[in-house]
């Protein structure tokens, strides 16, 4: 029987991620990603933060409130429409009446349907969704 050093095996890998472009990154200002799944906003707000753009999550309707009283860095909010208690269309009305000029983008995984009276200029994503898509919406709001 041989012994091997296993350099082989141990190969390094290198994973490229595309970045934000340029241009929107120096307009951007922070994100707020908003997901009732905690895990899953805080998954997509590290992926942004590889990708160049500062994010922070909120496991709440409650907790974004309350981030957005706090920082005012925050300059988008990434909401999940179904949430229990405030849904994220509630949310953006709130929104709307406290923070008139922060943006909102929409990821649902759920259908939308003409009784959740989605206002028709918003941005809805469908889960799953590549971080790129999510790049290119907020690019949509510049």
């Amino acid at each position: 029987m041989s012994h091997t050093d296993g350099a082989e095996s141990r190969q390094r890998w290198i994973i490229t991620t595309p970045s934000v472009p340029r241009q929107l990154l120096h307009t951007m200002r922070k994100l707020l990603v908003v997901d009732d799944n905690f895990d899953f906003a805080e998954t997509l707000a590290i992926q942004l933060v590889q990708r160049g753009c500062p994010a922070i999550a909120a496991g709440s309707v409650r907790q974004a409130l309350d981030l957005l009283d706090d920082d005012p860095g925050i300059g988008v909010v990434v909401s999940d429409v179904r949430m229990p208690g405030v849904d994220g269309l509630d949310f953006r009305r709130v929104l709307t009446h406290r923070f008139p000029k922060l943006p909102v983008v929409f990821m649902t995984g759920m259908p939308v349907d003409k009784d959740d009276l989605v206002p028709s200029h918003v941005i809805i994503l469908q889960k799953p969704f590549a971080i790129d898509a999510l790049i290119a919406a907020l690019a949509q709001l510049e």
